[in-house]
């Protein structure tokens, strides 16, 4: 998971260290989540005028009255329990018993606690929290323990209403090898720039020496650019990488209908703009919760996916081009030259379309 972030510690500190006046509003709660072996123990610091609102209490002071209070505990307990969703390793977890609601009157802050309990210490956790989603603006500030200790903090709004924590114990670490391996399956099989760019690479065959150069290149080359953006030692601007990708499909499709007799250089060219997609994914993997620890191995596991996916592309490339020449030796050849050809237009006229695209309409 990401880092702490400076935007969370401070609203944090203003809505639970200075507190929220009465004469202005801010559209904030807050949400402690302490996890131990035993329970999953969680803290809702919530504002009176919120409560109110989605209470039908009018004027919101009144629910600060003691009685008042007390008289909405179960209706307090299950908005909060509708809203707030909590799974362990893939389990939804419910809330045992929701306590009486505290109050601070100066801060017009309403404080209510649950406990979920755990039958172990879970390896991923993932938090939902949408508290007050009659406000769009409204945003609620996660703050994690791990054996006491606060391991992260994250904002959650209408844009982004859940987040992935993982645990510092083998439970997490194997959970963070199957959630990035998972995901960086689902974008070798899912991204289109990449596919096309290896396809057009694989569409005038070779042997199996030249298709395991080009796919060793081409896998060398992007891991370097992904772990390069992963920990921030190169990261592109997104306004000029959607562009640049887009020149190499061009680049492959043009190549491909201009080639003669010459020496193969497509494991030049894979090795020359795979960097270009290896930052691609690492945009992929930057919009995926992170372990606050271990992200090497986030990055590992994604590239792991990565290549059973891109492998499973490349065979299946690789099948069809020598499908294509199979019947005879005269037809085979013309086939397997309609095959390229036709390949080799359809990539780059994509290309260019991409980058028209990226140039003029982003």
């Amino acid at each position: 998971m990401t880092a702490m972030r400076p935007r969370a510690l401070v609203l944090g500190g203003l809505l639970v260290g200075l507190g929220v006046t009465a004469s202005a509003h801010t559209p904030f709660s807050s949400a402690d989540v302490r996890i131990r072996a035993e329970a999953l123990d969680v803290t809702i610091v919530a504002q009176a005028y919120d409560l109110a609102h989605d209470l039908g209490v009018d004027p919101p002071d009144q629910l600060l009255d003691p009685g008042v209070l007390a008289g909405r505990r179960e209706a307090i307990s299950n908005l909060f329990g509708a809203r707030l969703a909590i799974a362990a390793d893939g389990e939804t977890l419910a809330a045992d018993a929701w306590s009486m609601p505290a109050m601070a009157v100066e801060q017009q802050l309403i404080r209510i606690q649950a406990r979920y309990d755990l039958q172990r210490l879970p390896g991923r956790v993932a938090i939902t929290a949408r508290l007050f989603p009659y406000d769009p603006t409204h945003q609620t500030l996660v703050n994690v323990y791990e054996r006491d200790q606060l391991k992260t903090q994250q904002i959650l709004d209408v844009g982004r209403p859940e987040f992935d924590y993982f645990t510092e114990t083998r439970a997490g670490l194997a959970a963070v090898v199957r959630r990035f391996v998972v995901a960086g399956l689902q974008r070798a099989l899912s991204g289109y720039d990449h596919l096309l760019f290896l396809v057009g690479l694989l569409l005038l065959g070779g042997s199996r020496r030249q298709i395991l150069m080009i796919l060793g290149a081409f896998t060398v080359s992007y891991s370097a650019g992904l772990s390069c953006a992963a920990f921030g030692l190169l990261v592109p601007p997104a306004r000029l990488l959607a562009p640049a990708v887009a020149l190499s499909l061009i680049y492959v499709g043009i190549d491909n209908l201009m080639v003669g007799g010459g020496r193969d250089v497509r494991a030049w060219v894979a090795f020359a703009f795979g960097a270009l997609h290896g930052f691609s994914f690492a945009g992929a993997l930057a919009s995926i919760d992170r372990p606050t620890g271990g992200v090497a191995w986030s990055v590992v596991s994604f590239n792991v996916g990565l290549e059973i996916g891109l492998m499973l592309v490349a065979i299946g490339a690789a099948s069809i081009v020598a499908l294509s020449g199979a019947p005879s030796p005269g037809r085979g050849a013309a086939t397997r030259r309609l095959v390229a050809v036709t390949g080799s237009i359809v990539v780059a006229l994509t290309g260019a379309v991409w980058f028209v695209r990226g140039i003029f309409f982003v």
